[in-house]
């Protein structure tokens, strides 16, 4: 798969899953609740700029796509006791995405410098 795609589905992925977790919280969501949409739109500006294949915008994706990794794995520990099926749901989906998408750009990366090698 290409990066830009997975970068997309990704993108998407944080902007639906984050708005509607902001919008079902009862509670006074806090700021954090807006980062993974907030870097999904970003990720979708960007995106045809990582499809042009701009080695430092794919950069700049991975980056906040693992930013975004790292700050999603804090609030589903915290869930683990929460009967909230619908919140774990969106939760491990946007995970998932961003497992993906890191794992698509790293191995894209991996091929680009086999690649530049091999022309040598």
């Amino acid at each position: 798969m290409k990066p830009y795609i997975a970068n997309l589905i990704n993108a998407i992925s944080l902007l639906v899953f984050g708005l509607w977790q902001y919008f079902a919280t009862t509670t006074e969501p806090s700021f954090a609740v807006f980062l993974p949409p907030a870097v999904g739109f970003i990720l979708i500006l960007i995106n045809w700029n990582v499809k042009k294949e701009d080695k430092v915008w794919a950069h700049i994706a991975v980056i906040l796509t693992l930013f975004v990794y790292i700050g999603l794995i804090n609030p589903l520990t915290k869930l683990t006791g929460v009967n909230d099926g619908l919140t774990i749901m969106r939760e491990v989906i946007m995970l998932v995405t961003n497992t993906f998408a890191l794992i698509v750009f790293v191995l894209s990366f991996i091929n680009v410098r086999r690649n530049r090698k091999a022309e040598n």
